[in-house]
């Protein structure tokens, strides 16, 4: 009959008279995916309020409401130039919140979301003293941006940091996450981004800005696809699916299809008919292999995956509104960056995720302009003309940090992760069928190493990590000091006047 909240895990956990067990739910997903449903936490009976939501005490109790959700308006359509300008002030308006009297950094990459940020905030910033920070990674030449880091940094004027990065392993610094925070750690590139937060804490910055999230803001909204189907327009929809970001201007008949398949088709069915075929098949087919059959259906069971289409709105909207809001909870975006920046002691901003009015302005502007098939993020790069310089601009290419990760996965790391998941104590086998996992994965010749087989492994060792540490407080501790990680192995240079 009691109500016990604090705003992190840590606190509350240390308020009850015992640790709860782990949601079976809850570990299933993030087993599976790597995202908990809406106010799920890993822990039985322990719920996240919801974005938006608020509890009201009362003498005789609480009750939960809704103070904001996004709401469907038809889009006010404007000319080209009208709307860049539009994007251009809205940008501008949500870096310059974040700047208010704060001495302010910024995590520097060659992409167009970080680089907008960037040449926005080094025009609005009061003191003028704006530091950039950037990891470079010598030997893995597809996750590189050297040069257009230092490139952009001259044309805006910009001093800073750069941490050269050559290896080390992924997984202890998830392991000082987990013990901090009581939850693991939802991205694996802790091991770079911490060394260039704590030296963005010791130059005195006290609020530093970044990119995330500019992909899906300013990216398309695939079902509009549906929409046009929902029309009876066919044509329209083919048409939409040839000129589909990233397709190229002679896109091939087979990813036409499949995105006709993935966008229109599916994209049409209401929202009752997804949960039939796992009835009537089997929630193991939809399902990673590994997973045994109890977790393997709470995992489709309770799965929010079109959700979204409870909204209100054409499709493309509905989609995008809970792409913006409650996907990013599921995923966890908002709870790590802000644990990953109290580990560095220091303050993070994410103008392209948390800013409620640029949502609500993108969530406002029509979905055709964004589908452009050679450019992805049209109306942000249309926006930034003559503020970032178009060699990064227009860039087309994308760097990943696949290489790296697939390489830490497979060899810096992989003793460790084998320690952990060929223990026949596991904790994770309650969850999943060890020799699955050995034959799919531990085993996985070198071919089939990909970024999907490493994200597998990784969930799976962060959870079991996880698992431990509810049992062991001292697990990760111990771990850091006897299990012989890789030291991070990087440089630290200088950049700028």
């Amino acid at each position: 009959g009691r109500l016990l909240f604090a705003s992190e895990l840590r606190p509350l956990l240390g308020l009850l008279s015992r640790r709860p067990a782990p949601d079976r739910a809850a570990v299933a997903h993030w087993i599976a995916q790597g995202l908990l449903e809406r106010g799920q936490t890993l822990y039985d009976g322990v719920r996240r309020l919801e974005g938006g939501h608020f509890l009201a005490l009362e003498r005789d109790g609480w009750t939960k409401g809704c103070y904001w959700r996004p709401r469907y308006q038809p889009p006010q359509r404007l000319p080209p130039q009208a709307a860049a300008a539009e994007v251009r002030r809205a940008v501008t308006g949500a870096v310059a919140s974040r700047l208010l009297g704060a001495r302010a950094g910024v995590l520097l990459s060659g992409g167009i979301d970080s680089a907008s940020v960037a040449a926005v905030a080094a025009g609005e910033s009061a003191t003028g003293a704006l530091r950039a920070y950037s990891a470079l990674f010598p030997e893995h030449p597809s996750a590189d941006e050297g040069p257009l880091i230092e490139s952009l940094m001259e044309e805006l004027g910009l001093a800073g940091a750069r941490v050269l990065f050559r290896g080390g392993s992924m997984l202890a610094p998830s392991l000082e996450f987990l013990r901090e925070s009581e939850a693991p750690s939802s991205s694996p590139n802790l091991h770079f981004q911490l060394p260039l937060l704590r030296q963005a804490a010791d130059d005195g910055v006290a609020t530093l800005l970044d990119g995330q999230g500019g992909d899906e803001l300013f990216g398309c909204a695939p079902y509009l696809l549906a929409d046009r189907l929902r029309q009876g327009n066919l044509a329209a929809s083919l048409s939409l699916a040839r000129s589909f970001p990233g397709a190229g201007l002679h896109p091939s008949a087979r990813l036409v299809s499949r995105l006709l398949r993935e966008y229109a088709l599916k994209g049409v069915l209401p929202h009752g008919v997804h949960g039939l075929a796992p009835r009537l098949r089997g929630a193991e087919r939809y399902a990673p292999p590994w997973l045994r059959a109890e977790s393997a259906r709470l995992h489709v069971e309770t799965s929010g995956r079109w959700a979204w289409k409870h909204l209100s709105g054409p499709r493309w909207w509905a989609h995008l509104a809970y792409t913006l809001t409650i996907e990013r909870e599921r995923i966890g975006v908002y709870d790590f960056l802000r644990r990953k920046c109290a580990l560095a002691g220091i303050e993070g901003a994410h103008p392209f995720l948390d800013d409620v009015e640029l949502v609500e302005f993108v969530l406002g502007l029509p979905p055709e302009p964004a589908f452009d098939p050679e450019l992805d993020r049209s109306l942000l790069r249309d926006a930034m003309t003559g503020l970032v310089p178009d060699r990064i601009r227009l860039r087309r290419e994308k760097s990943y940090f696949n290489e790296l990760f697939v390489d830490c996965v497979s060899r810096t790391d992989r003793p460790a992760i084998e320690r952990l998941l060929s223990a026949p104590d596991a904790e994770v086998n309650a969850y999943v069928r060890p020799e699955i996992v050995r034959g799919t994965l531990l085993e996985a010749p070198a071919q089939r190493r990909g970024p999907a087989w490493a994200w597998a492994l990784w969930r799976l060792a962060t959870i079991e990590c996880w698992l431990r540490f509810q049992s062991d407080p001292d697990f990760p501790e111990r771990a850091l000091d006897t299990w012989g990680f890789e030291k991070p192995r990087y440089a630290l240079e200088l950049a700028g006047g």
